[in-house]
């Protein structure tokens, strides 16, 4: 197994960025702009709110290719909240990270699948052509 090229080791990168991002607005919506105290119940919200991209964190640390596609969908959803967001006059600045980093995480997300997907194809392909070394191919 060859290791992975630069460009995926980027948009792997970027991916965990977008993530980390996309989180800390979520948690920064309800320290600053929530009305209701964060600790017990703003903190629960925090949680439901991000729970499907802390779900996925585990798999996408490992650079899990199911996972990765999760959190792109998931990311679609989250792209629609920010949207809904930016109609209220008064989180619109927060309307507009949460649709700058849900776009950006699935963007990232996928062109990380497409990168490992694309060297993985390779290694399938020179494997089965019975070569043992692989050429390098920055992409």
């Amino acid at each position: 197994m060859n290791p992975a090229a630069p460009a995926e080791r980027v948009l792997h990168f970027l991916t965990l960025f977008f993530l980390g991002s996309l989180i800390a607005t979520y948690g920064l919506q309800r320290l600053a702009l929530g009305a209701e105290p964060f600790w017990p119940g703003g903190f629960g919200w925090f949680l439901l709110q991000t729970a499907p991209l802390l779900g996925c964190l585990p798999y996408v640390l490992r650079g899990n290719r199911a996972g990765t596609l999760l959190l792109s969908m998931a990311a679609i959803i989250y792209f629609a909240l920010g949207i809904w967001t930016l109609i209220d006059p008064e989180r619109r600045l927060a309307g507009s990270a949460e649709v700058g980093f849900s776009l950006g995480l699935f963007l990232a997300a996928v062109g990380f699948l497409s990168a490992q997907g694309q060297r993985l194809q390779r290694e399938a392909d020179a494997e089965a052509s019975g070569l043992d070394d692989l050429p390098e191919q920055d992409s």
